[in-house]
């Protein structure tokens, strides 16, 4: 590039890591494991193996989609298929080449890479919703050996500024947790074209559209160029519409201007009952939310079930509008993931006043403080997730509990701040039995549980799936903690499908040959991390638990590399994990496995 005068601008190659983690839909915790752990330079790369200090997503495989307790799909998705997602802000703008993704465990599964430029708000903020992502890079999930991986991936040049990354994870196929420690973005530094512009003038409007049109153009669209063939009009239009009805919501928008007949179709009351937002979660913007309220007002569209999954760039009052509009015939809410800002401003009050069928609602936000005790204006609910983000007052669920005692679908995962004071647990813990006496599923991880709280479960008749996962027991007595999930279990035979007491210290054989005993229909037990647990016990819920699929014994100190590598072989149909922090124990515990196919030793 030369300027008047003579002087050459040579673009620099920058290399830069993580300055802000902005945003992300789950974790596996808040302490360690998070994905905080990602701002700036590698920490544990090359090392490999399970590692606290690394950044892992809440769940992998395919156990938690489908499971009873999982949110359920709808919608259209298309060639959708990620999981997991997290976004990154770095200091400097760049055209960017590349990202160097360092995976220390379990790597290969990053599906998508976004890039976008965020622009910063009065107060030195970026502001996600002022982003306009642009698909960079995209494969298929390609799971790796057992091994660290430097992960590069070329990005597609288009000459706009990068200063933000979102990374999408496809872990639906991975055999363990993902984890990941640093991102590194790869680019020349931009130099502003002309020196008079600012760089926040030169991304205006119309230097970087927004790509919201290509799921909207047409909705309104009144005139077609092309003549109708005869074809299609000769299709009934209940073919047409049932044709149509495989489309994606991207699809149906784009055949609209193809014909006043694809038009009818496409715009049939019937194909939108369900939206779902979440494939193009880059796109959907308050402006669409304002669109889609006005379609659904002048088209008689009846939407019940609406996602808003991942649609991080959504204010809460776009969303108080479609409520106000739309909210009457809604049954099934998905906010999982929408930021934080969002989470904590939308108006709960308006949703119970407006929304007085729903009866499934999901709502997580890392980072965000809700008051969610409108919810207890709701009487249908039958599933309800509150998950990660921070309650003010967690006392108001007790009320929430007696307001819909059909509840089916319980999650509390990760609420802040956890219950301590073992009263509050136990009050909170008889208000759900005693009013939700319905419930199939239970998740209640990282929370403070007492003996007498959790002995209460055994009087939920209907309870299928448990998880208590790093529940903590300090302070009660871990003794009556294991002989009370016994009685649960003993109290309810052949009912529960899933049971994760994923760290629960104080589990010991006792509870695990109740189980064993007790649980003939199990599919899915975790207990990694409980040291009390032995051979025997386990080698006893494989006997008699046929039908059990998955089973994770990392970190159960008691069972040999061994012992766990000849049960891997001797009952191949349950997928057994074990986990493990170091390349050494891993490369000798395949290694195990490779000999334990030799004539079976006795164990």
């Amino acid at each position: 590039m030369k300027n008047d005068g003579d002087v050459v601008c040579q673009p620099k190659l920058i290399g830069q890591f993580v300055s802000e983690v902005l945003h992300y839909n789950g974790q596996y915790a808040y302490n360690s494991y998070s994905m905080g752990r990602l701002g700036g330079s590698p920490c544990i790369f090359p090392d490999y193996g399970d590692n606290t200090q690394a950044a892992v997503f809440r769940t992998y495989g395919p156990w938690w989609q489908h499971c009873e307790s999982a949110f359920p799909s709808f919608g259209h998705r298309g060639d959708f298929t990620a999981t997991d997602f997290v976004i990154f802000q770095y200091h400097t703008p760049v055209l960017a080449q590349s990202v160097n993704v360092y995976e220390v465990y379990c790597p290969g599964f990053v599906v998508k890479i976004y890039g976008g430029y965020a622009k910063k708000s009065y107060d030195d903020k970026i502001q996600l919703s002022s982003v306009q992502w642009r698909l960079l890079h995209s494969r298929r999930p390609q799971p790796e050996p057992h091994r660290p991986k430097l992960s590069t991936f070329n990005l597609t040049r288009d000459y706009k500024p990068v200063n933000c990354i979102c990374l999408e994870f496809d872990c639906s196929l991975a055999e363990y947790y993902t984890e990941f420690d640093a991102v590194e973005l790869i680019g020349t530094e931009y130099i502003i074209p002309n020196t008079n512009l600012k760089l926040s003038e030169v991304l205006n409007d119309k230097a970087i559209e927004s790509s919201v049109d290509d799921i909207v153009d047409g909705l309104d669209a009144v005139t077609f160029s092309v003549p109708e063939s005869n074809v299609f009009a000769n299709i009934p239009d209940t073919l047409g519409i049932r044709i149509f009805s495989y489309l994606s919501l991207k699809d149906l928008s784009s055949v609209t201007c193809v014909s006043k007949q694809f038009h009818f179709w496409a715009s049939d009351p019937s194909l939108h009952r369900e939206i779902n937002l979440q494939p193009y979660w880059h796109l959907v913007d308050d402006g669409y939310i304002n669109d889609l309220s006005e379609n659904v007002h002048s088209k008689d569209w009846k939407i019940n079930s609406l996602s808003l999954a991942w649609c991080c760039k959504l204010s809460p009052w776009p969303i108080s509008t479609y409520l106000v509009t739309c909210g009457r015939y809604l049954y099934r809410l998905n906010c999982d993931g929408i930021s934080s800002n969002c989470a904590s401003g939308l108006d709960l009050g308006l949703l119970v006043d407006r929304c007085p069928n729903l009866e499934e609602f999901i709502l997580r936000s890392a980072n965000a403080t809700v008051d969610i005790g409108p919810l207890a204006g709701l009487k249908k609910l039958t599933r309800l997730s509150l998950n990660s983000f921070e309650c003010s007052d967690q006392k108001v669920l007790k009320d929430i509990f007696a307001s819909n005692q059909n509840l089916r679908h319980l999650s509390l995962d990760q609420l802040r701040p956890p219950m301590v004071d073992p009263k509050d647990c136990f009050i909170l813990m008889k208000a759900l039995v005693d009013d939700c006496p319905l419930l199939e599923s239970l998740i209640l991880c990282r929370r403070y549980m007492s003996d007498e709280a959790i002995q209460l479960l055994g009087d939920l008749k209907h309870l299928r799936v448990i998880d208590i996962g790093w529940c903590q027991t300090r302070g009660f007595n871990s003794v009556n903690f294991s002989q009370s999930l016994s009685v649960v279990f003993q109290s309810n035979p052949a009912m529960y499908r899933k049971i994760f007491i994923t760290a629960v210290r104080s589990v010991d054989d006792r509870t695990v040959r109740t189980i064993a005993k007790t649980q003939g229909c199990l599919q899915e037990l975790d207990i990694l991390g409980n040291s009390l647990v032995t051979l025997d016990s386990v080698q006893a819920v494989l006997d008699e638990c046929q039908q059990l699929k998955f089973l994770d014994l990392s970190y159960c100190s008691q069972l040999s590399e061994e012992e766990v590598a000849k049960l891997v072989h001797r009952f191949p149909s349950v997928n057994i994990k074990r986990a493990h922090s170091t390349l050494e124990q891993e490369t000798k515990y395949q290694e195990l496995l490779i000999s334990s196919r030799l004539p079976l030793i006795s164990l």
